[in-house]
Protein backbone atom coordinates (compact mmCIF):
# COMPACT_ATOMS: atom_id res chain seq x y z
CA UNK A 1 0.00 0.00 0.00
CA UNK A 2 2.64 2.42 0.96
CA UNK A 3 4.60 1.64 -2.32
CA UNK A 4 1.40 2.38 -4.49
CA UNK A 5 0.75 5.94 -2.47
CA UNK A 6 4.35 6.44 -3.20
CA UNK A 7 4.08 5.59 -6.89
CA UNK A 8 0.62 7.60 -7.16
CA UNK A 9 1.61 11.11 -7.77
CA UNK A 10 3.74 10.89 -11.04
CA UNK A 11 2.06 7.62 -12.34
CA UNK A 12 -1.25 8.63 -11.80
CA UNK A 13 -0.98 11.77 -14.36
CA UNK A 14 0.94 9.71 -16.77
CA UNK A 15 -1.26 6.66 -17.07
CA UNK A 16 -4.51 8.95 -16.83
CA UNK A 17 -2.98 10.75 -20.15
CA UNK A 18 -1.64 8.07 -21.75
CA UNK A 19 -4.89 5.89 -21.82
CA UNK A 20 -6.63 8.86 -22.77
CA UNK A 21 -4.46 9.70 -25.59
CA UNK A 22 -4.52 5.74 -26.56
CA UNK A 23 -8.36 5.78 -27.05
CA UNK A 24 -7.99 9.12 -29.35
CA UNK A 25 -5.44 8.10 -31.30
CA UNK A 26 -7.18 4.97 -31.94
CA UNK A 27 -10.21 6.37 -33.16
CA UNK A 28 -8.27 8.82 -35.44
CA UNK A 29 -5.97 6.15 -37.20
CA UNK A 30 -9.46 3.76 -37.75
CA UNK A 31 -10.73 6.88 -39.27
CA UNK A 32 -7.69 7.87 -41.30
CA UNK A 33 -7.74 4.34 -42.81
CA UNK A 34 -11.36 4.60 -43.64
CA UNK A 35 -10.82 7.56 -45.87
CA UNK A 36 -7.98 5.47 -47.27
CA UNK A 37 -10.17 2.78 -48.07
CA UNK A 38 -12.72 5.09 -49.13
CA UNK A 39 -10.32 7.27 -51.88
CA UNK A 40 -9.24 4.16 -53.35
CA UNK A 41 -12.54 2.68 -53.42
CA UNK A 42 -14.09 6.10 -55.31
CA UNK A 43 -10.31 7.72 -56.79
CA UNK A 44 -6.97 7.22 -56.98
CA UNK A 45 -5.13 6.51 -53.77
CA UNK A 46 -1.83 8.01 -54.03
CA UNK A 47 -0.73 9.91 -51.07
CA UNK A 48 -0.58 8.92 -47.17
CA UNK A 49 -3.79 10.24 -45.87
CA UNK A 50 -2.21 9.37 -42.32
CA UNK A 51 0.46 12.02 -42.81
CA UNK A 52 -2.26 14.87 -44.39
CA UNK A 53 -4.71 14.30 -41.33
CA UNK A 54 -1.22 14.20 -39.04
CA UNK A 55 -0.22 17.00 -40.00
CA UNK A 56 -1.63 19.64 -37.26
CA UNK A 57 -4.90 18.18 -35.51
CA UNK A 58 -2.62 15.79 -33.35
CA UNK A 59 -0.58 18.60 -32.11
CA UNK A 60 -3.53 20.99 -31.29
CA UNK A 61 -4.99 17.79 -29.22
CA UNK A 62 -1.79 18.02 -27.57
CA UNK A 63 -1.68 21.32 -26.51
CA UNK A 64 -4.93 20.44 -25.48
CA UNK A 65 -3.50 17.75 -23.15
CA UNK A 66 -1.32 20.85 -21.62
CA UNK A 67 -3.87 22.85 -20.55
CA UNK A 68 -5.58 20.19 -18.47
CA UNK A 69 -2.70 18.95 -17.21
CA UNK A 70 -2.72 22.15 -15.32
CA UNK A 71 -5.81 23.05 -14.88
CA UNK A 72 -7.35 19.37 -13.63
CA UNK A 73 -4.40 17.85 -12.21
CA UNK A 74 -2.63 21.27 -10.65
CA UNK A 75 -5.72 21.51 -8.03
CA UNK A 76 -5.96 17.95 -7.25
CA UNK A 77 -2.58 17.01 -6.51
CA UNK A 78 -1.86 20.31 -3.95
CA UNK A 79 -5.32 20.33 -2.58
CA UNK A 80 -3.81 16.84 -1.63
CA UNK A 81 -0.92 17.61 -0.16
CA UNK A 82 1.73 17.94 -2.83
CA UNK A 83 4.13 21.08 -3.00
CA UNK A 84 3.95 23.13 -6.07
CA UNK A 85 7.71 22.25 -6.77
CA UNK A 86 6.43 18.38 -6.45
CA UNK A 87 4.09 18.99 -8.80
CA UNK A 88 5.84 20.64 -11.13
CA UNK A 89 8.70 17.82 -11.42
CA UNK A 90 5.85 15.57 -11.90
CA UNK A 91 3.78 17.41 -14.67
CA UNK A 92 7.34 18.21 -16.15
CA UNK A 93 8.12 14.44 -15.87
CA UNK A 94 4.55 13.46 -17.70
CA UNK A 95 5.20 15.68 -20.03
CA UNK A 96 8.23 13.75 -21.55
CA UNK A 97 6.84 10.28 -21.11
CA UNK A 98 3.36 11.36 -22.69
CA UNK A 99 4.71 13.07 -25.89
CA UNK A 100 6.73 9.88 -26.23
CA UNK A 101 3.85 7.79 -26.08
CA UNK A 102 1.89 9.57 -28.80
CA UNK A 103 4.83 9.78 -30.80
CA UNK A 104 5.20 6.20 -30.82
CA UNK A 105 1.39 5.47 -31.17
CA UNK A 106 1.53 7.98 -34.35
CA UNK A 107 4.66 5.73 -35.53
CA UNK A 108 2.24 2.84 -35.29
CA UNK A 109 -0.27 4.35 -37.02
CA UNK A 110 2.57 5.20 -40.17
CA UNK A 111 3.45 1.23 -40.14
CA UNK A 112 -0.14 0.22 -40.05
CA UNK A 113 -0.93 2.68 -42.65
CA UNK A 114 1.62 0.89 -44.55
CA UNK A 115 0.31 -2.69 -44.54
CA UNK A 116 -3.27 -1.14 -45.70
CA UNK A 117 -1.54 0.62 -48.46
CA UNK A 118 0.41 -2.57 -49.16
CA UNK A 119 -2.56 -4.78 -49.41
CA UNK A 120 -4.32 -2.28 -51.40
CA UNK A 121 -0.81 -2.03 -53.96
CA UNK A 122 -0.76 1.45 -53.79
CA UNK A 123 1.88 4.32 -52.85
CA UNK A 124 2.45 6.03 -50.13
CA UNK A 125 3.82 9.63 -51.29
CA UNK A 126 4.36 12.59 -48.74
CA UNK A 127 6.02 16.30 -49.61
CA UNK A 128 9.60 15.76 -50.69
CA UNK A 129 10.33 18.22 -47.92
CA UNK A 130 9.71 16.57 -44.79
CA UNK A 131 12.51 15.36 -42.57
CA UNK A 132 11.28 11.90 -42.20
CA UNK A 133 9.82 8.79 -45.06
CA UNK A 134 6.78 7.18 -44.63
CA UNK A 135 8.77 4.14 -43.83
CA UNK A 136 11.61 5.46 -41.84
CA UNK A 137 9.75 5.14 -38.42
CA UNK A 138 12.38 6.17 -36.25
CA UNK A 139 12.62 9.51 -37.88
CA UNK A 140 8.56 9.70 -37.89
CA UNK A 141 8.66 8.74 -33.99
CA UNK A 142 11.57 11.86 -33.41
CA UNK A 143 9.90 14.05 -35.63
CA UNK A 144 6.25 13.59 -33.47
CA UNK A 145 8.40 13.63 -30.44
CA UNK A 146 9.67 17.00 -30.78
CA UNK A 147 6.64 18.23 -32.10
CA UNK A 148 4.67 17.25 -28.95
CA UNK A 149 7.03 18.06 -26.30
CA UNK A 150 6.77 21.82 -27.93
CA UNK A 151 2.99 21.82 -28.25
CA UNK A 152 1.93 19.94 -24.65
CA UNK A 153 4.48 22.08 -22.82
CA UNK A 154 3.00 25.30 -24.93
CA UNK A 155 -0.23 24.25 -23.30
CA UNK A 156 0.81 23.22 -20.05
CA UNK A 157 2.57 27.11 -19.92
CA UNK A 158 -0.46 28.60 -21.39
CA UNK A 159 -2.93 27.48 -18.97
CA UNK A 160 -0.42 27.91 -15.95
CA UNK A 161 -0.23 31.60 -16.91
CA UNK A 162 -3.76 32.09 -17.43
CA UNK A 163 -4.34 30.23 -14.37
CA UNK A 164 -2.29 33.04 -12.70
CA UNK A 165 -4.24 36.09 -13.43
CA UNK A 166 -5.43 37.23 -17.36
CA UNK A 167 -2.88 39.74 -17.76
CA UNK A 168 0.37 37.27 -17.30
CA UNK A 169 -1.74 34.73 -19.62
CA UNK A 170 -2.34 37.49 -22.44
CA UNK A 171 1.43 38.39 -21.99
CA UNK A 172 2.37 34.65 -22.09
CA UNK A 173 0.07 34.25 -25.57
CA UNK A 174 3.27 35.92 -27.80
CA UNK A 175 6.12 33.74 -25.95
CA UNK A 176 3.51 30.66 -26.70
CA UNK A 177 3.18 31.75 -30.24
CA UNK A 178 7.11 32.03 -31.03
CA UNK A 179 8.19 28.93 -29.21
CA UNK A 180 5.73 26.90 -31.80
CA UNK A 181 6.81 29.04 -34.76
CA UNK A 182 10.63 28.03 -33.79
CA UNK A 183 9.74 24.51 -33.21
CA UNK A 184 8.86 24.32 -37.28
CA UNK A 185 5.98 22.10 -38.45
CA UNK A 186 8.80 19.54 -38.87
CA UNK A 187 5.90 16.95 -40.10
CA UNK A 188 4.83 18.45 -43.12
CA UNK A 189 6.31 20.50 -46.26
CA UNK A 190 5.83 24.18 -44.34
CA UNK A 191 8.78 24.28 -42.00
CA UNK A 192 8.45 28.15 -40.88
CA UNK A 193 10.53 30.24 -40.79
CA UNK A 194 13.28 28.02 -41.90
CA UNK A 195 13.61 26.44 -45.01
CA UNK A 196 14.92 22.86 -45.84
CA UNK A 197 15.96 21.78 -42.24
CA UNK A 198 16.97 18.36 -42.01
CA UNK A 199 16.12 15.70 -39.13
CA UNK A 200 18.18 16.12 -36.45
CA UNK A 201 18.31 20.57 -36.61
CA UNK A 202 14.65 20.09 -35.87
CA UNK A 203 14.86 17.89 -33.34
CA UNK A 204 17.32 20.49 -32.07
CA UNK A 205 14.57 23.42 -32.50
CA UNK A 206 12.50 21.54 -30.53
CA UNK A 207 14.21 20.74 -27.92
CA UNK A 208 14.91 24.30 -27.16
CA UNK A 209 11.39 25.65 -27.58
CA UNK A 210 10.53 23.09 -24.87
CA UNK A 211 13.46 23.75 -22.68
CA UNK A 212 12.70 27.52 -22.78
CA UNK A 213 8.52 26.63 -21.98
CA UNK A 214 9.85 24.06 -19.00
CA UNK A 215 11.53 26.53 -17.52
CA UNK A 216 9.19 29.87 -17.87
CA UNK A 217 6.63 26.70 -16.16
CA UNK A 218 8.50 25.85 -13.53
CA UNK A 219 9.17 29.61 -12.62
CA UNK A 220 5.28 30.01 -12.62
CA UNK A 221 4.18 26.98 -10.79
CA UNK A 222 6.35 27.14 -8.08
CA UNK A 223 4.95 29.64 -6.13
CA UNK A 224 1.75 29.55 -7.80
CA UNK A 225 -2.17 30.47 -5.58
CA UNK A 226 -4.50 27.42 -6.04
CA UNK A 227 -7.52 28.87 -6.87
CA UNK A 228 -10.47 27.90 -4.80
CA UNK A 229 -14.38 27.58 -5.61
CA UNK A 230 -16.85 29.46 -3.49
CA UNK A 231 -20.12 28.42 -3.54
Amino acid sequence: MSRTGKLAPGSFIVLGLSVYTAGIWAAFTALAMAVAVGIHTFGSLDDSVYNVAGGQLPRWFMFGIGIYLIRIYLPMHVGHGRTRRQFTAHALASIVLVTAAGAALMTAGYALEGLLYQGLDRPRNIPAEQTFAVDEYPLVFAAYWGAFLVWMSVGALVSTAFYRGSGTGLLTVPVAVALIILAGDITSDQNLPFDDVTAPTSMVQCLSGFLVAAGLLWALLRDIPIQTRTS
